[in-house]
C-alpha cells in the first residue's frame, strides 16, 4: 500500500531535509501536517 491518502507529520519541516520529505509525501498524495520552530520557514513550505 502507497502513502496516498495517509497523513504525514513532518517535524522540523520549514528547510533542508524536512522539508525535502514534505515536499515529496505531498507529491505522492499523502496530506502533510507541517511543523517548524521557525514559523515563517514552515509557511513557505505550506
Amino acid at each position: 500500500m502507497g502513502i496516498a491518502g495517509r497523513i504525514a507529520i513532518v517535524t522540523g519541516a520549514g528547510n533542508g531535509i524536512g522539508a525535502g520529505i514534505a515536499a515529496k509525501l505531498a507529491q505522492n498524495g499523502a496530506a502533510v501536517v507541517i511543523n517548524d520552530i521557525n514559523e515563517a520557514d514552515a509557511l513557505k513550505v505550506a
